[in-house]
């Protein structure tokens, strides 16, 4: 198994298999905290290969990397089959699109994706930035 594209974006679809990602990112800026990012998505994409198992649980997640805590969205977790597939390559795209996320303070997040027991993160830094009148 093998996680081939982890990334932030503004925005991704899936169109017939193909995965169309648009606006990737990791740097988000604000003038005043709390902060709300009116739109963005999270993407994986997956290849399960023909001896992997069936069932898959997959998990994203975000901390803040001074504190360790879970900040800006509450851990998605949900679960995959590729039954029917034995003996197939299998590609799997996962968009977690997230629309109005408060961000609390500026600061270094990690962004997390887990299927199993194979891990892979991003990074997401945000800054202040003073607007001037």
């Amino acid at each position: 198994m093998k996680i081939d594209i982890f990334t932030l974006c503004d925005n991704a679809q899936e169109y017939n298999g193909k995965l169309v990602i648009v606006g990737t990112f990791n740097e988000l800026f604000a003038g005043n905290f709390p902060a709300t990012h009116p739109e963005m998505a999270i993407v994986a994409r997956t290849i399960i290969e023909e001896e992997d198992p069936e069932e898959h649980e997959l998990e994203i997640s975000a901390i803040k990397a001074e504190t360790g805590e879970n900040a800006l969205l509450q851990p998605f977790k949900t679960q995959l089959s590729t039954k029917g597939n034995k003996g197939k390559i299998v590609f799997s795209n996962l968009i977690l699109r997230i629309n109005n996320m408060v961000i609390q303070e500026p600061g270094k997040y990690i962004i997390k994706f887990r299927i199993d027991k194979l891990e892979k993160e991003t990074i997401l830094n945000v800054r202040n930035v003073i607007v001037q009148k």
